[in-house]
């Protein structure tokens, strides 16, 4: 059966003008309107029966296709102002080299230009969103400035920051919990030659060791179970052209320090799943709270790893040997924490502050903030004193503060006359631990121990 739907060739070029976007006129040889399209009377505003079978020029004064007519040269991309801004282009229609008439194609009215314009502004701005979100999520907060301290051990540490920083040295961060190695290590960042790159963190202990290796590696549509269907960026690979910074990298298995280590060596990475290499261009800031020598020497982390991430160490003083930067902290944070639970402004009593000054912060300053915040909500008024702090540091052993002026106890002169027999010994034995440990008539490993407690 044949179809009732049956056009000829003019039949289907006349539906196609009609239902186009753009509005469309065409004059003959003589400058009469032969066509005028829907879309051009919603342009004109005119009705096609007022203008059909007249003069071009009796429908618009100013007009040029009557020009083109006697030129036959075309005019393309013109501006017009006479209805909405539109953008018009003007075509003489030739038959056997001889110009039968004008088309003219009017684009584009200022409106929709404008509805355009605001689609991609509001498309830029949702793109300059994501991006802000993402540069904050993978971007380093903190500056050098930010770090809290004037003692000399914080002075050293700073100024070897200044040193390396804008060099493309791999840096080793020890130091124990709560020192402030992932502060160090985005000021290493913000002062490098890759600060607007992201800063990428990892950190190695809190990662399920199941997991890690599709953490740091990604992975794509049925590499494992669960990955079905998702296809998940890696952290190394969404550090390129930024800074890896692998936080506790002494808790890394050692099945994926091997791993790691050819990914630093080669700079290319492969997701899990994937047939596909890809190069990474990436700086190595690595931290830890354990002894890396340690645990070379007991097989729990790897030689080649350790030598490749201990390009430059920078070891970060806990908060104990630095105590004259205790009271800067204090006030630093305590004016943070108030402002943060809209709190009073904070003061501390003489009684507190020697406290405080006496307490060995083994928590180090992530300690103090908490004792802060606790201490802060502690008291109903806003002077601290020493009942109002945590009860660790109020029966602290050798805290002096409001007991008047009772002699040291025996713990840190124990603690005093170990750490110079410990410096005497590794003097004597040109830093060679073991030789160290043989003239102290004790073993390596708690030589290595003793040495981590006392911070040496």
């Amino acid at each position: 059966m044949e179809s009732s739907l049956e056009f000829s060739v003019a039949d289907l070029g006349e539906l196609a003008l009609e239902h186009a976007y753009e509005g469309v006129i065409v004059i003959d040889h003589l400058g009469i309107i032969r066509y005028f399209n829907r879309a051009m009377e919603n342009i004109s505003r005119l009705k096609r029966e007022d203008v059909l079978g007249r003069h071009v020029k009796a429908y618009a004064k100013v007009t040029r296709l009557h020009k083109v007519l006697e030129t036959g040269e075309p005019e393309l991309g013109i501006r017009c102002d006479v209805w909405d801004d539109v953008i018009l282009n003007r075509i003489p229609i030739k038959k056997d080299g001889k110009i039968i008439g004008v088309v003219g194609v009017f684009l584009f009215k200022q409106f929709e230009l404008r509805q355009l314009l605001e689609k991609l502004e509001k498309l830029e701005s949702t793109v300059k969103n994501y991006e802000q979100k993402v540069s904050g999520i993978l971007s380093a907060e903190y500056q050098l400035d930010d770090i809290i301290g004037s003692s000399k051990a914080i002075m050293v540490a700073k100024d070897l920051v200044r040193r390396v920083a804008p060099k493309e040295l791999t840096v080793l961060i020890t130091g124990e919990s709560g020192t402030g190695k992932e502060m160090f290590a985005q000021a290493i960042h913000n002062l490098s030659q890759r600060k607007a790159g992201p800063f990428v963190p990892v950190n190695c202990a809190s990662v399920p060791i199941e997991l890690i290796e599709a953490e740091l590696f990604g992975y794509e549509p049925g590499a494992f179970t669960g990955s079905r269907n998702r296809t998940k960026e890696g952290k190394i690979e969404m550090a390129n052209k930024g800074t890896l910074f692998l936080d506790e990298i002494g808790d890394m298995p050692l099945e994926m320090q091997a791993k790691v280590l050819r990914v630093i060596e080669d700079k290319r990475i492969q997701r899990l799943g994937s047939n596909k290499v890809q190069r990474v261009d990436f700086r190595i800031i690595a931290a830890t709270n354990k002894d890396l020598h340690e645990a070379v020497e007991q097989n729990r982390f790897r030689s080649d790893l350790f030598y490749r991430l201990n390009v430059v160490t920078l070891r970060l003083p806990p908060l104990r040997e630095r105590p004259e930067d205790v009271e800067e902290l204090l006030h630093f944070f305590a004016e943070n924490v108030a402002s943060k639970y809209q709190l009073k402004d904070l003061s501390f009593s003489p009684s507190a502050l020697a406290a405080l000054r006496q307490y060995s912060w083994p928590g180090n300053v992530r300690e103090l903030i908490n004792a802060i915040v606790f201490s802060a909500h502690n008291t109903d008024g806003h002077t601290i004193h020493r009942a109002h702090l945590p009860p660790e540091i109020q029966e602290a052993r050798g805290s002096r503060a409001g007991r008047g002026d009772q002699p040291l106890t025996l713990k840190p002169l124990a603690l005093a006359s170990e750490r110079q027999a410990i410096e005497k010994a590794l003097a004597l034995a040109d830093g060679n631990k073991a030789r160290a440990a043989s003239l102290l008539n004790i073993h390596r490993s708690t030589l290595y121990k003793k040495m981590r407690r006392l911070g040496i």
